[in-house]
């Protein structure tokens, strides 16, 4: 049996409670995260890498939204799924049932200013926007695991990326334009995490980082 540890991402206590009778899996761990600017993506900055000795010894470890059962009907029967991917030998497992798409064109169909926000963030990087902008496998920030090495890696440059892009300040003016996006945090709470009342792009566009990422260097992924 796969030892496996999934971080179910809770915005509050009343989220937590909820998740609490829903993900009973041995391997379903829920936790409230802090609320910031990134969203579900708080945890590749700090809060995996402070839980290290909770999975350094794990074959995966991982992240998923405490509404991924609604979304993902079968979020809760993967052992044989990881159990796969481990003999397979992948470095990544995706919960979504996606395909390889042109995230950066799917991205400016539902966030306007997607694609221009894309391409200045993996400029600050260092990293080519064309070859980042790729097709590639498609899957969101809270919706995956990885092995230790691998997450350990990501981790490790998604903290050094959040670090450098928190100070150019015309990279955050582009992330802070309106994302077009209708979700369940109220006005008053968006203005608490991002001074304005509305989603800006930031959340959008790190949450999708992890695709071309795995594809540059992931030695091999599965998916449902």
């Amino acid at each position: 049996m796969v030892n496996a540890r999934l971080y179910v991402l809770c915005p509050d206590e009343e989220a937590l409670q909820r998740a609490l009778h829903e993900y009973t899996k041995p391997w379903e761990v829920p936790i409230v995260i802090p609320q910031t600017s990134w969203l579900e993506s708080i945890m590749y900055i700090s809060e995996l890498m402070t839980r290290y000795d909770e999975w350094r010894d794990m074959d995966y470890v991982g992240c998923i939204s405490h509404t991924a059962h609604t979304k993902q009907p079968g979020i809760h029967d993967i052992e044989d799924l990881l159990d796969e991917s481990r003999a397979q030998g992948s470095e990544i497992v995706a919960f979504l049932p996606g395909g390889y798409r042109d995230i950066v064109l799917n991205g400016e169909q539902y966030h306007p200013g997607f694609q221009r926000a894309w391409n200045e963030t993996w400029t600050y990087l260092g990293f080519d926007p064309e070859r980042m902008s790729e097709p590639c496998f498609s899957f969101f920030c809270n919706y995956w695991c990885a092995t230790p090495e691998f997450m350990t890696f990501y981790c490790s440059l998604f903290s050094y990326f959040h670090h450098r892009l928190e100070r150019t300040l015309s990279w955050k003016r582009t992330l802070w334009t309106n994302a077009r996006y209708r979700g369940s945090i109220p006005p008053d709470t968006l203005r608490t995490l991002f001074g304005v009342p509305y989603y800006p792009l930031l959340p959008f566009v790190a949450e999708r980082m992890i695709c071309p990422f795995a594809k540059e260097f992931a030695i091999k992924g599965t998916t449902l």
